[in-house]
């Protein structure tokens, strides 16, 4: 799975707050700047659960989640690369992050 222990905390953070056993899935993932509006029906994610400080420098991580019985596709995977421009097929790349 290529997914960093960055990642999983943060999306972790979103998901403590339902049952063990009403667990929705992830079924979008948005990357918006700062300032913009945050998607209909998504959740913001601004710090990660282990630390509690800033996630994301001028962006804002934006997962929306959905019963597992509404809906038939998921997000299972999620991969982070430190070059821009590499790809793996079959993934979809929401956006750029730029550390300065």
């Amino acid at each position: 799975m290529l997914c960093n222990c960055f990642t999983y905390h943060i999306l972790l953070s979103c998901l403590q707050q339902y049952k063990a056993g009403q667990r929705p899935i992830l079924v979008n993932l948005v990357l918006v700047d700062d300032g913009e509006h945050i998607p209909a029906n998504h959740q913001a994610i601004y710090n990660t659960i282990d630390t509690g400080e800033r996630a994301l420098k001028r962006k804002i991580l934006c997962a929306k989640f959905s019963p597992r019985s509404t809906t038939s596709r998921a997000i299972t995977r999620i991969g982070v690369y430190s070059r821009p421009r590499t790809t793996t097929p079959g993934y979809t790349r929401i956006g750029l992050v730029v550390y300065y």
